[in-house]
């Protein structure tokens, strides 16, 4: 369960940084890495993908114990990652 817990938060904390300049810019100086639009909405799907798959049925993501708050990190980074608000995972964001 912590295990879980810990990978829905890394996937919401990626989808995050890979959405903000300072992420992005962070990661081209550390790296050499061939950064493009194409590849950044390919990670992000990648990431979309994966926290949506994680979503329980009534719509909240397990925590661990902290639910509330991982579920909160997750329909945020689904946000960012510019899933509509009526989109199924979004909206049963509970």
């Amino acid at each position: 369960m912590m295990k879980r817990r810990g990978q829905i938060a890394v996937a919401a904390l990626v989808l995050l940084l890979v959405l903000t300049p300072l992420g992005s810019a962070c990661w081209a100086k550390d790296r050499k890495v061939a950064v493009n639009k194409a590849s950044i909405a390919a990670a992000v799907e990648r990431g979309v993908t994966y926290v949506k798959s994680k979503q329980r049925k009534d719509g909240s993501w397990d925590g661990g114990g902290y639910d509330d708050g991982v579920t909160a990190l997750a329909v945020h980074a689904l946000i960012k990652a510019s899933c509509p608000l009526t989109d199924s995972s979004v909206s049963g964001g509970e």
